[in-house]
């Protein structure tokens, strides 16, 4: 499943759910995951929301359509679809949907990562520099939201690891 059809579920499950529920299920969103117009508006909407401490639920998030003047009927039902098509047990299942995304963007990390480091290896420009900003960047990405700390021999041999498993 990709990261737009996944982060589809959060969403509803976020529409739906109690406002503790959706502040926790949130706060486990990384606001770079969100690549579609209609992601991008719905992360501004539920994080506005949030923060003024009223419930992200479906009313709520047309009325700030509205006074984002964001508002089009299409979107309105499309934003509305995302509740309609939750399983029984999606509350369970939010976890396991947001460690596949961060799956995901670490490979795409990953591969990118070593897609430049092979490019930096095969020019005339290699410089041990380059190498380790290319390396340091990664890192960033890669835990960026994580309380673990990874030297760059352990990042590299991640990188390489994930591009592996990938490939």
């Amino acid at each position: 499943m990709n990261t737009n059809k996944l982060l589809d579920r959060i969403y509803g499950l976020i529409l739906y759910c109690d406002f503790k529920t959706a502040c926790d299920v949130h706060g486990m969103i990384n606001e770079d995951w969100n690549t579609t117009d209609l992601h991008k508006k719905l992360y501004k909407i539920t994080s506005d929301l949030i923060s003024r401490f009223e419930n992200p639920d479906l009313v709520s998030v047309v009325q700030e359509l509205k006074r984002n003047d964001w508002f089009k009927a299409e979107l309105a039902a499309q934003i509305s679809g995302l509740t309609s098509k939750l399983p029984s047990d999606s509350l369970m299942m939010v976890r396991r949907t947001i460690y596949e995304i961060e799956y995901i963007k670490q490979i795409e990390t990953a591969n990118l990562t070593a897609q430049k480091i092979t490019d930096l290896a095969s020019s005339d420009n290699f410089d041990a520099s380059k190498f380790a900003d290319i390396v340091d960047s990664a890192k960033d990405k890669m835990i960026s939201g994580s309380t673990v700390e990874l030297s760059n021999d352990e990042l590299l041999l991640n990188i390489i690891e994930k591009h592996d498993k990938a490939s």
